[in-house]
């Protein structure tokens, strides 16, 4: 298994050796006033509400499968164990007003469904996340009218054909200010 995110928190300091030896690094959880100091003896140590993991943490907020802290090289690592994480920024991005994921969202979602939808638009964020990164560019935001604007010439054409098979005569003038 690779590590996912390094835990750059705090250097662990001392040699790290095999189980039995006795010399394991400490991980102390905080929570509220509550404070518990736990040997890494182990790797894979699991993190979540399940009963059965090495740190519980009793907090809805928190998976039940929540995080692995492996050793590989001597380097501790967290592994997320779950999409939540990516899936909360989603549901944040498309609730968000008058943007190119609300506007995404709502497309893909009347077409596949919002379950389906929304692990589009985690992925949108993942893959834009690291194209920003990579190419070291600010996020500039599309805006909710994206798709119209995109395909304009295309839906006034759709919309004149819809008025008139509804039995209307269409004629388009542009308008002097566009809104």
């Amino acid at each position: 298994m690779r590590c996912g995110v390094p835990m750059a928190f705090q250097p662990i300091t001392g040699s790290t050796s095999s189980p039995g030896s006795g010399v394991f690094p400490i991980l102390v959880f905080v929570q509220g006033n509550e404070q518990r100091m736990m040997n890494l003896d182990h790797t894979p140590f699991t993190v979540g509400r399940k009963v059965d993991k090495d740190l519980v943490v009793a907090d809805p907020r928190v998976s039940r499968d929540h995080a692995l802290i492996t050793s590989e090289d001597g380097q501790f690592c967290v592994v997320d164990q779950g999409r939540r994480t990516l899936n909360q920024a989603a549901w944040a991005a498309v609730r968000t007003k008058n943007t190119y994921f609300a506007a995404r969202f709502h497309r893909l979602a009347a077409k596949r469904g919002s379950k389906r939808a929304i692990v589009a638009i985690g992925h949108k964020i993942l893959v834009l996340a690291h194209y920003l990164l990579q190419h070291d560019r600010p996020f500039r935001e599309l805006g909710g009218d994206y798709y119209q604007k995109l395909r304009a010439p295309g839906l006034s054409h759709s919309l004149v054909r819809r008025l008139q098979r509804l039995g209307y005569q269409v004629t388009l003038t542009p308008a002097t200010q566009p809104m």
